[in-house]
Order: C-alpha cells, then structure tokens, then sequence
C-alpha cells in the first residue's frame, strides 16, 4: 500500500491525501486508489472511537454530523460536508486524483470555522 500525504501546516486539525493498493478481492489483483481525509479526534480514554465504525459514505451521510457523534465541537454545516465530499469525490470522471494545496486549505479552513462556531455555541 502507498499514502501519498499532503502535509498542512501546522496547526492543522486535518490531513489529506491518496491512498493506493492491490485490490485483493478482484481476480486480477488490480491497483485502486482513492482520496482519504483524516480529522483529529481528541477522545481521551478511546473508548468513543473504539466502538464507533467511521467509515463514512460521503453520498449517503452527513460528514459533519458524524464527527459531532465522535465529540467534535463543531457545528454542522453545509459547508463542511459540501468541502470534504469535493475531495473524497476529487477523482471526478476523468480518472485522476489530484490532492491539491487548494484541496488542503479548503479542508482545514472550513472545519477549522466550523470547530470555532461549535465552540462559540457551547458557551
């Protein structure tokens, strides 16, 4: 298996990139790859991510309410799905998967506002 990663700059809450491997269960063993986004999660004692499946289909599932039920403080937003649905779905038709620093930014700013409107609700 080979992660490319798109490295933010810190402080970044978010992480991105493409993941690429042997599909196993194809007869042909073909090669695929994929766009992922990985959001930090503080979840102290583990137990919250220990029994929770989060792998999310961004068609069918609102991203931002999932993460609220993982405990981030964060409001929901259409902005939020809307931003990471367009780079897990960057692939498009053309068959090219492309992380961009554009991507990266879009990413951390969109979930980064969306953290600070949570937090500022909370209060």
């Amino acid at each position: 298996m080979l992660l490319v990663l798109r490295f933010p700059s810190p402080p970044a809450t978010a992480l991105i990139g493409i993941m690429s491997g042997k599909v196993f269960h194809h007869p042909n063993t073909e090669i695929a790859a994929t766009p992922f986004v990985a959001i930090r999660v503080p979840d102290p004692d583990g137990d919250r991510l220990a029994k929770s499946n989060r792998y999310l289909d961004p068609g069918a599932e609102s991203i931002a309410r999932n993460l609220i039920a993982l405990g981030l403080p964060l409001h929901a937003s259409s902005e939020l799905d809307q931003v990471l649905a367009d780079v897990l779905n960057a692939g498009g038709t053309d068959g090219l998967f492309r992380v961009t620093t554009a991507h990266n930014e879009a990413v951390n700013v969109a979930l980064d506002r969306a953290l600070a409107t949570g937090a500022l609700a909370e209060r």
